[in-house]
């Protein structure tokens, strides 16, 4: 029963993630990160985002070296930038 003015979460979908814990696995966690794809730069393994950072290293400005950063959560994935947990 739904009441009015309140917000609802359908019955499938509570059953489906209660079943999960509430939590969501590696893969659901980086399919909804996707606004890191375009606040980082570059994603990916730390070796791939070392290589790139170097490529384009001259278009950036820095004071200090750039090195990868754990995107928390997602275990294997490193950015440029420390990303926050949303």
């Amino acid at each position: 029963m739904s009441k009015r003015g309140k917000a609802n979460i359908p019955e499938r979908i509570l059953r489906a993630e209660s079943a999960n814990g509430f939590e969501a696995d590696r893969i659901r966690r980086f399919r909804y990160r996707t606004r890191y794809f375009t606040g980082s730069g570059i994603m990916g393994s730390k070796a791939f985002v070392l290589a790139t950072y170097e490529v384009f290293k001259g278009r950036f400005y820095a004071n200090r070296e750039r090195v990868p950063r754990r995107v928390k959560g997602i275990d294997g994935m490193y950015s440029m930038k420390r990303l926050a947990e949303t």
